[in-house]
């Protein structure tokens, strides 16, 4: 720590009066992380005698604020606790600044490559990464003693334990977020990449990748029957939480009411297929960014650096169960099962896309699920280039 701060100094050293001016931080979070978040600030303050200002707020005003007040000096100089996602619209309306000079190596160095990526657009880092996020196996230890080896011996596996009281496996099975896991871990993706950017024109969740997960996807549909018509979040959470059903495909936000209940739950990365090709979903990832006008760019920059040092990651993890986006903290909580089981389902997880035409795909791809899910003799390779077709605006 004592090298942390002196390193934050020489990179602040721009005179006492740069140092003292203050800065406001704009964050999504809500209690109970809103809380540390406001530890890890008097912190800062009492080490480097800036007065910090925390001010919460909703996402969607915090981005409609930055893009419209922020070039006029009425944003917030830091912002915590942004999804990755949300970072596209305010990269391209110029209102966050590039942080990629600001990033020390030992920080990039202990952070996966996803969650760099995820803060990545066109080549240049906006944001730095504080924790992650997506789902991953939830299981029932009461119902199942361990996870199989690859997806296809799950499958049969949850065959089994579908009795007259319990279901095997289910899921919120037409959102998107949750069943990208089938397209992606067969060979779909949402959009391919050119020159480490991501690129709008090449949509790949037709290809036949995307085609044979749809129809694995299917068979738990159709032929095994493990998920029946209707299923969806709230089915798939309810059962779990009852204590009759032995498996779902869920994310940290699910835990805690289980765990509430008293369900026996563990956490496990979803299986790999059969010929060894690693099961990835979406992944999601907040992280502190730094108004591209704010008066106290050093200051601001410095804030951001100290609320996602790996100390405070660890901070996250411990308090309240959230997954560090850095590596070495990830490795200090090893022996929470819940974290750790998290961490290692999400570090062959995809990035959800950053761009601003992310927003285009959830439409078409919901409804390519609901048809595929409903009607049997839906032709799955036509069915999903419609989607496709439509989110390229075709």
């Amino acid at each position: 720590m004592t090298r942390f701060l002196a390193v934050l100094l020489l990179v602040g050293a721009v005179g006492t009066a740069a140092v003292a001016q203050s800065l406001t931080v704009w964050t999504t979070f809500q209690s109970p992380t809103i809380e540390y978040l406001q530890e890890d600030v008097a912190a800062f303050s009492a080490a480097f005698g800036v007065p910090v200002e925390i001010v919460n707020i909703d996402l969607n005003e915090l981005k409609q604020q930055m893009l419209l007040s922020a070039p006029q000096g009425e944003g917030g100089d830091v912002l915590v606790g942004i999804p990755h996602d949300q970072m596209g619209e305010m990269a391209v309306g110029g209102v966050v600044a590039d942080m990629s000079s600001a990033a020390t190596d030992a920080y990039l160095s202990d952070l996966s490559e996803q969650a760099r990526l995820a803060f990545t657009y066109n080549g240049r880092l906006f944001g730095l990464p504080l924790f992650v996020e997506g789902p991953a196996l939830m299981y029932n230890r009461e119902l199942m003693a361990e996870v199989p080896a690859t997806y296809e011996e799950l499958v049969v596996l949850a065959q089994d334990l579908t009795t007259s009281d319990t279901f095997g496996f289910l899921y919120d099975v037409n959102n998107f977020y949750f069943s990208y896991g089938w397209l992606h871990s067969y060979g779909g993706y949402v959009f391919g990449r050119e020159d480490g950017a991501l690129n709008p024109a090449d949509v790949g969740l037709a290809n036949e990748g995307a085609v044979a997960g749809a129809e694995a996807l299917r068979a738990l549909r159709f032929e095994t029957g493990l998920i029946p018509s209707g299923t969806n979040y709230d089915v798939a959470n309810g059962l779990f939480i009852d204590g009759a059903l032995a498996m779902t495909y869920n994310g940290p936000w699910g835990v805690p009411q289980a765990r509430e209940v008293g369900v026996d739950v563990a956490v496990a990365p979803m299986p790999p297929l059969a010929d060894g090709t690693p099961w990835s979903g979406f992944m999601g990832v907040q992280g502190v960014m730094v108004n591209e006008f704010s008066e106290n760019r050093t200051g601001a920059f410095n804030l951001a650096k100290w609320l996602t040092r790996s100390d405070a990651q660890l901070a996250y993890a411990t308090r309240e169960g959230r997954i560090p986006a850095s590596e070495s903290a990830l490795a200090q909580v090893a022996d929470d099962p819940i974290v750790a089981g998290f961490g290692r389902a999400l570090l062959d997880s995809e990035p959800m896309p950053n761009i601003p035409q992310m927003g285009q795909v959830w439409g078409p791809m919901g409804n390519a699920l609901s048809v595929l899910t409903d009607d049997e003799a839906a032709d799955v390779s036509a069915v999903l280039k419609q989607a496709a077709d439509q989110i390229l605006g075709r």
